[in-house]
């Protein structure tokens, strides 16, 4: 901000909306360049990363889409915790190490990500080259051809994803390459535009070594990055096994790649399916997804280019035509007319030659096919993706194996994917332009946020998890608890969550409410219930006993903030105890803190009440406020200057008198109640 109180950029937005972690600027930047930066950082914020995390990828975004610019990268200050987003913390596994740009050098050079990992293998890879050596005379050279080949359609599946194949690519090799991305939706565009390129080169196949088809398998876990940009790890060697277990033309989807899609896109893939693993491993669990067809001269489907006839021999039939050629080349005139009309009875028994080929009208239909592909190729170049989805799927309507056109329609589907998703961002974008402008026009809101003051503690009960054979009233009990505990709950000052919000996100991830103590879920949990608090118990039994715990986790750091234990005969007797003591532990943890307010008659009070659990007669030290609001959450070594009790209460507000003075309150100073 300026120094005449006047916010600039989006980081005052976030910091007005109660965001303590973000990165402002010291001075207002007009240049493009900070411009971009700044909403390259907003979005990866919006997206729930982490505020280092989104620093570091807002910092190679944005070199790599101005490269040689350079970045007055000291005028960006980073605040608050680097692992806190606005989502709450989103720390996944101990000791991971986040890079963070400092000064236009990388700190932590060997660091732990989550990627997703793409093993890419050319079916046949082996049996091309070979004929290519063999065949066309390009001896060592084959190898360099097909190598260079693939790279081209690798090239353009990363192109579908908004990636450079070198950005992406971890190892080359021609029978298996190994390729990384930011997430499981770039892997699968990443799939979608290899194989529709790999379908753009077959329809000129004619031969054998000219077809391309590919496997891959997609798994997504943590890697190792080391300096100079190499990668390891076992979600390498998962997606290399997944890819092996692929058939031609398929792609093996790990669970947790799949968990990571969008529902639309899940869709498209098979019912789960075990992978075995190595020898001893357990077998894991996959969706399989078919984007291409094998070769025609390979087991399985037979993929048929537009304007061709069906020609499928079965094999022992190809083996008897194919082995009368030679005798009818050297058969004399009179005996060559014999000997055709013997094949064609051969194949019209075998049901080769039926309708279709003998009837002209089979002309008309591919000519009709024709003239669509051409209105489909016309619509896909003026971008009028709606009109060629319609026509590629009214030529797989009359012809269902056209692989070609299976191909283009999953080409013209992700393109429109790709409008859609341009258009959100340029929707997010709008949003924060619109809000800075906002918050410009509008100087009543550029006071710098209250940082002191207590905000309400949202909280959510998950549920109860029951063990030991409970009494014949197990069930009841597993939805009664919740409920009395959010009874009690309710009255101590906490904003709850509602109870179908929690079943519905719960049944969405999969989790038991004792899940929640990982610190793994509750960042995730806190984020989708907007709960700074969880809740979460435990039912167990022995014989005529009970005990009963309860704990309380902080969503946004992963700590136990309380515990509580109880042993009875009836736990919903148990409760209100339990409640109590869970709930002064919590309030231990989050002291009620406010700003001092003088009525008209000079009288102290106070800018809370009872919504957050202010109570009648409690009281509350008096501190100066802080001589800079940026800080002003960091109290310090200051000692309190008097001590206020509550005399009258109001919802939002409370009317104190004072117990004991070395100043007078005044407006502005900061209190915290006395423990």
């Amino acid at each position: 901000k300026s120094g005449e109180g006047w916010s600039f950029g989006l980081a005052n937005a976030f910091l007005l909306a109660g965001c303590t972690h973000y990165v402002g600027v010291l001075s207002e930047l007009l240049d493009t360049g900070s411009k971009d930066f700044a909403r390259l950082f907003y979005r990866n914020i919006i997206a729930g990363l982490p505020v280092g995390k989104a620093l570091y990828e807002a910092r190679h975004e944005h070199r790599r889409q101005n490269p040689g610019k350079s970045l007055t990268w000291a005028q960006y200050v980073l605040y608050g915790d680097p692992d806190s987003g606005i989502f709450g913390t989103m720390r996944t596994e101990s000791g991971t190490v986040t890079s963070l740009p400092i000064q236009g050098r990388e700190m932590n050079e060997r660091r732990e990500e989550k990627r997703v990992i793409v093993s890419v293998d050319l079916a046949r890879y082996s049996e091309i080259v070979a004929s290519l050596e063999q065949r066309q005379g390009l001896g060592p050279n084959a190898t360099r051809a097909v190598e260079d080949q693939i790279k081209g359609m690798l090239r353009e599946g990363c192109a579908q994803a908004g990636s450079e194949l070198d950005d992406c690519l971890v190892n080359f090799a021609g029978d298996g390459s190994i390729l990384a991305f930011a997430s499981a939706v770039d892997a699968d565009l990443f799939a979608e535009g290899l194989f529709a390129a790999s379908s753009k080169w077959n329809s000129r196949a004619k031969s054998p070594e000219e077809y391309r088809c590919f496997r891959m398998g997609v798994y997504a876990g943590r890697v190792v990055i080391e300096e100079g940009g190499k990668i390891s790890g076992g979600a390498m060697s998962a997606a290399v096994r997944l890819q092996q277990r692929a058939g031609a033309g398929e792609v093996l989807l790990g669970a947790n790649a799949y968990e990571a899609l969008p529902e639309s896109r899940r869709l498209r893939f098979g019912e789960e399916e075990l992978i075995p693993g190595k020898e001893h491993d357990d077998p894991f669990p996959a969706h399989r997804r078919r984007l291409a067809e094998p070769a025609p001269w390979e087991p399985g489907p037979e993929i048929r280019k537009p304007g061709t006839r069906e020609t499928s021999v079965p094999g022992a039939t190809r083996t008897s035509v194919e082995a009368s050629i030679p005798a009818f080349q050297a058969a004399k005139p009179g005996r060559k007319a014999i000997l055709v009309g013997v094949i064609v009875v051969v194949l019209a028994l075998c049901g080769i030659v039926g309708e279709r080929t003998l009837d002209p009208m089979g002309r008309h239909h591919q000519r009709a096919l024709a003239l669509l592909m051409e209105k489909a190729d016309q619509y896909e170049g003026e971008q009028n993706y709606s009109a060629a989805e319609a026509a590629f799927s009214e030529i797989l309507r009359k012809d269902p194996e056209n692989a070609l056109a299976k191909s283009r329609l999953q080409g013209i589907r992700s393109a429109m994917a790709r409008v859609e998703e341009k258009e959100r961002v340029e929707s997010t974008d709008k949003a924060l332009t619109n809000l800075e402008e906002a918050i410009k026009a509008n100087p009543a809101r550029l006071a710098e946020a209250d940082r002191w003051t207590s905000r309400p503690l949202s909280l959510a009960v998950l549920g109860f998890d029951e063990s030991g054979g409970a009494p014949d009233s197990s069930s009841a009990l597993g939805q009664a608890l919740p409920k009395e505990a959010e009874s009690l709950l309710a009255g101590m000052g906490f904003t709850l969550v509602t109870r179908e919000r929690i079943v519905e996100v719960m049944r969405e991830q999969r989790l038991a409410a004792s899940d929640a103590a990982d610190p793994r879920n509750s960042a995730r949990l806190g984020g989708l219930l907007a709960a700074r608090i969880l809740v979460s118990g435990r039912v167990s039994w022995t014989q005529d006993r009970v005990v009963v715990e309860l704990q309380a986790i902080d969503a946004e750091k992963g700590i136990l903030l309380a515990s509580t234990r109880k042993e009875g005969t009836d736990p919903t007797a148990l409760m209100a105890s339990l409640v109590s003591d869970l709930g002064a532990g919590v309030r231990g943890r989050f002291p009620l803190q406010g700003k001092v307010q003088l009525n008209g008659a000079g009288k102290p009070g106070l800018n809370i009440g009872s919504k957050l659990g202010v109570r009648p007669d409690q009281l509350f030290e008096v501190f100066p406020a802080a001589p800079n609001p940026r800080f002003e959450d960091t109290l310090g070594p200051s000692e309190p200057i008097c001590v206020l009790r509550v005399s009258q209460l109001g919802e939002d507000s409370a009317l104190c008198e004072i117990v004991s003075s070395e100043i007078p309150p005044e407006d502005g100073m900061r209190a915290r109640e006395k423990r």
